[in-house]
């Protein structure tokens, strides 16, 4: 069903679909993988498995911690996974915020093509080095380009954003701590700072599409009211990764984010050079999560340098 559109003069983006689900609790993280939908939440204790009509066919567990009786594990233990990729060959690879030590400096790697490869993995030592250089940890989008994972740390009221660049090894499938930081200034929504939440890259054009949310919060702990979300994307990715001379192309404020915390997001359908559909999962800190599909238009304008 087709519900709304945004135009600007280089992407026009609709909303074509959109379900809430009440039995996924705190959607932070998406992926698709072939035909099926992966769903991670930061307090649940499973990975959600959809099929292409969005019925839940799968919950693979991760974590086996104490819940509360919605069945959202107790805050002050949640690994809070809230950024996930895909990488070769076949694995699903999140990472927990860090926003509180140790306690969420979590990670796992999990085989998509088995489901029974998952290796759990500890990212204390790099968070640490990030807590030695920045003022606060919040990892909260991942995306895989070539032989880098590019990590999002929100930003927000009193923490600037950062893209981080870090360096991935494909035989040994870890993340090797070297890091290099990126501030990047995002737009307000309604008065209060947007903070980066999520990421996918498309290496057929080298676009990156990012999100981000305006929560009225001081920290990376705290909840606070919502203000609605934005979707951005940046051209040329690789090449300005490359040359450390990272800027944003575009940046959309859909009315239908408002008063949305749009948390992940992940290609669903490459049509075109200059068309794509993706997805984002919406946490709109009630225990439920909405799922969202988005048709994206860029324009000639967009590709010119």
């Amino acid at each position: 069903m087709y519900f709304s559109t945004i135009i600007d003069n280089k992407m026009k983006l609709e909303l074509l679909q959109s379900k809430i689900f009440d039995n996924i609790p705190s959607g932070s993280g998406i992926e698709k993988w072939q035909d099926k939908i992966y769903i991670i939440g930061d307090d649940s204790n499973f990975l959600y498995e959809l099929n292409n009509n969005w019925d839940i066919i799968n919950a693979i567990r991760l974590f086996d911690r104490p819940t509360d009786n919605n069945q959202r594990i107790i805050r002050q233990i949640k690994p809070d996974l809230e950024a996930v990729t895909l990488v070769p060959p076949s694995h699903l690879l999140a990472f927990g915020s860090g926003s509180l030590p140790e306690v969420r400096d979590v990670g796992i790697l999990l085989n998509l093509a088995s489901q029974d490869e998952l290796e759990y993995l500890n990212f204390y030592d790099m968070y640490e080095m990030l807590r030695s250089i920045t003022s606060q940890v919040n990892i909260e989008g991942a995306c895989n380009v070539d032989d880098k994972v590019i990590l999002l740390n929100r930003g927000d009221n009193n923490h600037s954003n950062q893209l981080i660049i870090t360096n991935w090894n494909r035989k040994q499938l870890n993340i090797e701590k070297q890091l290099d930081i990126h501030f990047l200034d995002l737009p307000q929504i309604e008065n209060i700072n947007t903070g980066f939440t999520g990421c996918v890259h498309l290496p057929e054009t080298d676009v990156m599409i990012f999100c981000a949310s305006a929560e009225d919060t001081s920290n990376g702990y705290d909840d606070g009211k919502i203000k609605g979300s934005l979707l951005g994307v940046m051209q040329n990715f690789t090449t300005q990764i490359a040359r450390s001379d990272i800027k944003i192309t575009e940046i959309i404020v859909p009315e239908f984010f408002k008063g949305k915390k749009i948390e992940s997001v992940c290609i669903d359908e490459f049509i075109a050079t200059n068309e794509f559909t993706v997805l984002v999962c919406a946490d709109n800190d009630d225990g439920k999560t909405e799922l969202m599909r988005l048709h994206i238009a860029l324009s000639d304008a967009f590709f010119i340098k």
